[in-house]
C-alpha cells in the first residue's frame, strides 16, 4: 500500500509540474494523461521535463536535446519562453553522442522544429576502463553525423557546448545509481571538438561551459557535475534568452 500511496503522490506531483508549465488555460487531457497511465518505473515518472506538453497553436516549436543537465533547465527555459514557444524535449536522457547518432531520427520524428538546442558531452567523456566511453575522434564523426541529419529538418540550429566538470571525479548517476569517473580536462577537449565541427557546419553556439564557470561555487552541487535548483533556474533563463532572437525570425517565417 505503500508504494502505491508513493506512486500516486509522484503522479500527482508531475501533473502538477505539468500543468504550471503549459500557458494559462491550455493545461489538456493529453498532457496530463501519460502521467496518470504510466507504469512504474517508466522513464517519464524519473523527471517533470518529460512529460509531453501540448502545442499552442501559432507558436514556433523548440526542441531541447541533450543529458541531465539539459533536463535540469528543460522547465526553466520552458516556463520563461511561456507564450513565446512550446518547448520540447525527448522524453530520456539523450546520453552521448553515439546514442545521439543512433537515435536522433526517433527524437526529431514529430517534425515542424523551428530551433534545435543540442548538446552531447558529459556521457562522452565518462571513463569505462581508464578510457573515454566516446573517443575523440568519433565523438568529432558522431556530431557531425547528428548535425548532418539535424540540418535536414530545416530547423535553426543551436549547439551548447558543455558544461564543466569541477574537478576529476567519480561519483553516482542519480537516477540509474551507476558509478561513473570523468576528467575535467577532458571536458576542455571536446568542447574544442565541438566548436570546430560547429563553426564547420555554421551552426550557432551557445556557450553554456563560459556562462557558468565564474560562478560555479553558487550554482553547481559540490563535487558533482550537477547544478542547484538555482543552477538550473538560471541556465534556464539564459537559454531561453539565447533562443528568444531567434524564434523571432522563425515567427516572421510563419
Amino acid at each position: 500500500m505503500p508504494q502505491i500511496f508513493s506512486r500516486a503522490v509522484l503522479k500527482l506531483k508531475y501533473c502538477v509540474h505539468t500543468a504550471l508549465s503549459l500557458p494559462p488555460g491550455l493545461v489538456q487531457l493529453r498532457s496530463i494523461w501519460p502521467i496518470v497511465t504510466a507504469p512504474a518505473g517508466a522513464e517519464l515518472l524519473a523527471h517533470p521535463a518529460y512529460v509531453p506538453v501540448a502545442d499552442t497553436a501559432g507558436l514556433p516549436r523548440v526542441l531541447l536535446i541533450g543529458d541531465s543537465i539539459s533536463v535540469g533547465y528543460t522547465l526553466a527555459a520552458r516556463g520563461t519562453l511561456k507564450g513565446v514557444a512550446n518547448v520540447h524535449r525527448p522524453a530520456e536522457n539523450c546520453a552521448h553522442s553515439r546514442n545521439g547518432l543512433q537515435r536522433i531520427g526517433e527524437w526529431i520524428r514529430p517534425g515542424n522544429w523551428d530551433v534545435i538546442h543540442f548538446n552531447f558531452g558529459l556521457h562522452d567523456i565518462s571513463l569505462k576502463g581508464g578510457l573515454p566511453v566516446v573517443p575523440p575522434e568519433e565523438y568529432r564523426a558522431n556530431l557531425l553525423g547528428i548535425a548532418e541529419i539535424l540540418r535536414g529538418t530545416g530547423a535553426t540550429l543551436v549547439w551548447a557546448s558543455t558544461t564543466p566538470v569541477p574537478r576529476d571525479l567519480h561519483c553516482v548517476d542519480p537516477l540509474r545509481g551507476t558509478a561513473f569517473e570523468q576528467r575535467a580536462a577532458d571536458v576542455d577537449l571536446y568542447n574544442r571538438i565541438a566548436a570546430e565541427v560547429m563553426a564547420s557546419q555554421s551552426i550557432y553556439v551557445n556557450d553554456l561551459n563560459s556562462l557558468v564557470k565564474p560562478c560555479l561555487a553558487e550554482i553547481q552541487i559540490p563535487d558533482d557535475i550537477h547544478f542547484s535548483k538555482a543552477g538550473d533556474a538560471f541556465l534556464g533563463r539564459h537559454v531561453a534568452a539565447c533562443l528568444r532572437p531567434l524564434l523571432a525570425s522563425a515567427g516572421q517565417r510563419r
